[in-house]
């Protein structure tokens, strides 16, 4: 796909009541050619802050989570990538400054090592991913985690046990960048969607052809 950017899923539309978009990038070493254009996209800050970052990976995973929340907001309203213009919430959350209320457009982005993820839509919307193959630290579970997730983690197989932190963890981080809060007290809320599993992202060979 042109730029870059991994099929998209998308339904509803931005004049509407229900529009939400969301998107996964994984970006590796032979996409450096992508950087200048996404680069480009980016206002003075984020490429400030891009090249703040001392490795090339976390520099260019910035660059391209970036580039992408302002691919998807133009894709939506009509207007140039370097249009828009961000707010910070209380928390820390961006917001697309006030000028740009007409569209009703809310977003989110989140980026690990690797993979960059944006979501947008019409309503409070957070999206988080992380590295599943690392270890976990079992006392970040019982410090964030609500009893009966903690229950659950613990009675688990060791083997098992990174598998369902990273189905909690991702979620409870999208659920409080969604709603705009600091880590309490959402972060220990049990929720019912907290069982399912969240979108895999597909390996290399899945993905559809750029």
């Amino acid at each position: 796909m042109a730029g870059g950017w991994d099929k998209a899923r998308i339904r509803g539309d931005c004049s509407g009541s229900s529009y939400c978009a969301r998107r996964w990038l994984v970006v590796e070493a032979e996409d450096t050619p992508h950087l200048a254009r996404w680069r480009s996209m980016l206002d003075p800050k984020e490429l400030a802050r891009a090249d703040r970052y001392h490795f090339a990976a976390d520099r260019n995973i910035y660059t391209a989570a970036h580039a992408l929340a302002r691919f998807m907001l133009s894709e939506a309203a009509g207007l140039s990538t370097r249009t828009w213009r961000y707010v910070v919430g209380e928390f820390g959350k961006p917001a697309l400054a006030a000028e740009f209320s007409k569209w009703n457009l809310h977003f989110n982005i989140s980026h690990t090592r690797g993979l960059a993820a944006c979501a947008i839509a019409s309503q409070k919307v957070g999206v988080d991913v992380e590295r599943s193959h690392r270890s976990i630290n079992l006392g970040i579970a019982r410090h964030y985690f609500a009893p009966e997730e903690v229950r659950i983690l613990s009675s688990a197989a060791p083997g098992e046990q990174a598998n369902i932190f990273f189905r909690f963890w991702p979620l409870k981080e999208a659920f409080i960048k969604a709603t705009g809060e600091g880590p309490e007290p959402s972060s220990r809320l049990i929720l019912l969607f907290l069982r399912t599993c969240p979108h895999r992202v597909p390996s290399r060979a899945e993905q559809p052809p750029r």
